[in-house]
C-alpha cells in the first residue's frame, strides 16, 4: 500500500485570501503566540526566583503548532495533551490564571493543584480530556476516544499531541495501529523538536537515510503531512485537512 506524504511549508501571505485566512485569524494567531511566549518567559523567571519548584517543560519555540491546530478545531472536539502542554492550554482558551495556579499547586488550578506543570492543560471543560506525562501513552487513549466518537456517529475529532521521542514507544504503535485499522477520527500531531530528552531523533530512530517520523504514520495507512512548525497558518491548514 502506498500513502503519499504532503508537505506544507511557510505559507506565502499573498495566498491567505484564497485559503480563507482573514485579518481576524491573523490577529488571533499573533495574540495567542505572544501570550504563550510571555507566559513561558514568566515561568522561567519564577523558577529563577525559586518561587516555583519541581519539573516544568516549556513550550517556547513551538507556539505556532498549538496556535494553528487549536484554531482549526471546533469547540466540541477532543484533545489529548502531553507534559509539554502550557501552550496547548493557552491556545485552547484556558485562562493563564488557571494554568499558573496549577503550576503553584493551588486549589484554583486546572486540576486543583494536584497535577502541576506536567498536567496543567487537562481541562475537560474545553475538551482537553487528558494530559499525560508518560511518553506516547496519549495515543491509545486518543484511539479510544476516536472509537467512541465513531461508535456514536458523532461529528467531532480527537487531536493527540506527542513528541518525536514517542514514535518509538509501544503505546504509540498500538494506538496508531488501531487508528489506521479502524479509520478513527483522530488527528495525530507530532511536535518534532528533533530531540527526545537528550537523544537526537536520527540517532535513536531506525530507518533509511531519508527517514522521517512521518513514516511511522504511513506504516499504518495514516495520511501524512509534514508542516513548517514555525508557521501557524501552515499548522492551521494541515489540521483543517484532518478535521
Amino acid at each position: 500500500m502506498s500513502v503519499d506524504i504532503e508537505h506544507i511549508g511557510t505559507i506565502d501571505p499573498s495566498k491567505y485570501d484564497e485559503l480563507g485566512i482573514g485579518r481576524e485569524d491573523l490577529m488571533w494567531f499573533w495574540r495567542t503566540m505572544v501570550l504563550i511566549r510571555r507566559f513561558e518567559e514568566k515561568v522561567i523567571k519564577l523558577f529563577e526566583e525559586k518561587r516555583l519548584v519541581g519539573a516544568s517543560h516549556l513550550y517556547i519555540g513551538m507556539e505556532a503548532i498549538a496556535t494553528g491546530v487549536m484554531r482549526a478545531l471546533e469547540k466540541d472536539d477532543y484533545i489529548v495533551s502531553t507534559y509539554r502542554s502550557h501552550g496547548h492550554a493557552l491556545a485552547r482558551g484556558i485562562s493563564p490564571r488557571l494554568v499558573m495556579a496549577e503550576l503553584f499547586g493551588r486549589a484554583t488550578g486546572t486540576n486543583k493543584g494536584l497535577g502541576g506543570s506536567m498536567h496543567a492543560s487537562m481541562y475537560p471543560e474545553v475538551g482537553i480530556m487528558l494530559t499525560t506525562a508518560i511518553v506516547g501513552s496519549g495515543v491509545p487513549v486518543a484511539a479510544g476516544l476516536g472509537y467512541a466518537i465513531k461508535y456514536k456517529g458523532e461529528k467531532r475529532v480527537v487531536t493527540v499531541f506527542f513528541g518525536d521521542g514517542a514514535v518509538n514507544t509501544g503505546a504509540f504503535h498500538e494506538g496508531a495501529n488501531m487508528i489506521g485499522l479502524w479509520k478513527l477520527p483522530v488527528i495525530m500531531v507530532c511536535e518534532n523538536n528533533l530531540y527526545g530528552m537528550g537523544g537526537r531523533v536520527d540517532r535513536v530512530t531506525a530507518g533509511s537515510k531519508d527517514f522521517s517520523v512521518i513514516h511511522r504514520a504511513l506504516a499504518y495507512g495514516i495520511r501524512g503531512i509534514v508542516v513548517d512548525g514555525f508557521d501557524p497558518v501552515a499548522a492551521y491548514i494541515a489540521a483543517k485537512k484532518g478535521c
